[in-house]
């Protein structure tokens, strides 16, 4: 028989449980665009353009694209195609006659490694100055007003480096994952690739152990900089937030708003997949029936059953229709 102690603890225990936050919103960029927020790549292009001419020209010759017709769609992306060959020939003003000198030095070499370190510390500032002032301009701008549908005991996950959800919707506590716009530590916004290595980088040994060192290694090792300047360090921030997503055991529904999925941050969306329960069920809508497809196919790979999650548009999420 239970004591009236016990019933007590129980009833707390369940209130505890059923006031325990229950659905994740997951926003990404598509949300703040639903609102009419120019916060696309290509607006930021357009505001480099006319703000920071020398940071859009930067971007466009080192970073060159995979699609060269599409450059400011896949921006982040393209930061992993950092052209450090040509980085490293445009400040080499040393080899054209180095060889030919009678007593050639590797000190000779100083001066062009100073000059790398310095223009990439340089343009490093000066893309994130650009792109922090380019989110702050759209975070002023006026939302349209949309029929969001949020509910009380949820966690807010964010992508996105505006305070809409907290300026529009008076949301309280958004975790913003890659920080924002309105925070202590807004010049630390992260952004940019998710590949490990630089290509055509040369490691000190060879694969036998034997040295690879020459008199421009230095230097030509420093011209990689920017490459891994902006790697995104996705493993680090999930291992810094493990108290976010140990949080999540308690996650009954997944509502995904805007996020397209993409691979640099799939490594968080297997890391929520894995901390909620399996039973959780997950909403996705979509913009273009590309998104609904990729949605579908990402669902799958990471193990959502099709009776767990449902696709829905933004019109149909508005209508409350799930």
């Amino acid at each position: 028989m239970l004591m009236t102690n016990d019933i007590l603890s129980l009833c707390h225990n369940l209130k505890y449980i059923i006031m325990k936050d229950s659905t994740l919103y997951i926003i990404g960029n598509g949300f703040d665009l639903f609102h009419g927020l120019k916060s696309s790549y290509k607006d930021y292009s357009e505001f480099a353009k006319i703000n920071t001419p020398n940071v859009e020209e930067f971007l466009e010759v080192y970073f060159p694209p995979k699609n060269k017709d599409d450059w400011w769609s896949h921006f982040e992306e393209n930061f992993e195609n950092f052209d450090a060959r040509q980085f490293y020939d445009n400040h080499d003003n040393v080899s054209e006659r180095f060889m030919e000198q009678e007593h050639p030095q590797w000190s000779d070499y100083f001066g062009v490694l100073d000059e790398i370190n310095e223009e990439s510390e340089k343009m490093r500032l000066g893309i994130k100055q650009s792109f922090r002032d380019w989110i702050n301009e759209i975070s002023e701008t006026e939302i349209e007003r949309k029929n969001m549908h949020f509910e009380k005991n949820a966690l807010f996950l964010s992508f996105n480096y505006t305070p809409t959800l907290e300026k529009f919707y008076n949301i309280p506590k958004v975790f913003h994952i890659h920080g924002y716009i309105g925070d202590d530590n807004e010049e630390n916004l992260v952004f940019g690739h998710g590949v490990e290595v630089s290509e055509g980088e040369t490691s000190e040994l060879d694969e036998n152990g034997e040295n690879n060192r020459t008199p421009s290694y230095d230097a030509e090792a420093a011209s990689h900089a920017l490459f891994y300047k902006f790697q995104k360090p996705v493993k680090n921030i999930i291992d810094e937030n493990q108290s976010f997503f140990d949080s999540l055991k308690y996650i009954e529904k997944v509502v995904v708003l805007g996020h397209s999925l993409n691979e640099i941050d799939m490594p968080y969306i297997c890391k929520i997949r894995d901390s909620i329960s399996d039973s959780s069920s997950w909403i996705i809508v979509c913009y273009t029936d590309d998104d609904r497809q990729r949605a579908k196919t990402v669902m799958g790979n990471i193990g959502v059953a099709a009776d767990s999650r449902k696709l829905l548009s933004w019109k149909e999420y508005e209508k409350g229709l799930f």
